[in-house]
């Protein structure tokens, strides 16, 4: 009798169809990655932008409740006033730019305070010529993302 001896081992078919496999596999894997650092990526870039806005939204709000004047016959897109410091300074938004100034009126001093802004609207509320409140409306645009911040300051000073 003949000693029969069984080789196992994979044929070459079968080592190329599991490589195969193996390479769909990991592009699939590849591609899930990448989309998720995109997603990572952009979001990050909006709550950059909205927390810039908001630190923006507070500096102004804080301006406005402690300010001794308030200019009431500025357009919507900017805000005047002498602060409690005594500073005369004003808020502005650039909309070729979309970015917020803040100037300072004695020295012309201008600096960003936030970019990535669609639009500022500053709607006083005017009684016996003194502006009473404020109500600021911010929005944040990144990309196709919009997003808006608010604020209501009534003016102590004014009260």
């Amino acid at each position: 009798m003949r000693n029969v001896i069984k080789k196992t081992a994979f044929t070459l078919i079968e080592l190329m169809m599991s490589i195969s496999i193996l390479a769909i596999i990991m592009v699939a894997v590849g591609i899930a990655l990448n989309a998720s650092v995109m997603n990572y990526q952009a979001n990050s870039d909006i709550s950059a932008a909205v927390v810039k806005a908001n630190q923006a939204l507070g500096r102004i709000t804080s301006d406005l409740r402690c300010a001794t004047a308030v200019d009431a016959a500025e357009p919507n897109s900017q805000c005047s006033m002498v602060t409690s410091g005594g500073a005369d300074i004003t808020y502005s938004f650039n909309q070729a730019q979309g970015k917020l100034y803040l100037t300072n009126n004695s020295t012309s001093q201008s600096y960003v305070l936030c970019d990535n802004i669609g639009s500022v609207v500053f709607d006083r509320q005017v009684s016996g010529g003194k502006v009473k409140s404020v109500q600021i409306i911010l929005t944040v645009t990144v990309g196709g993302f919009t997003q808006n911040a608010c604020a209501a300051v009534v003016i102590r000073k004014n009260m």
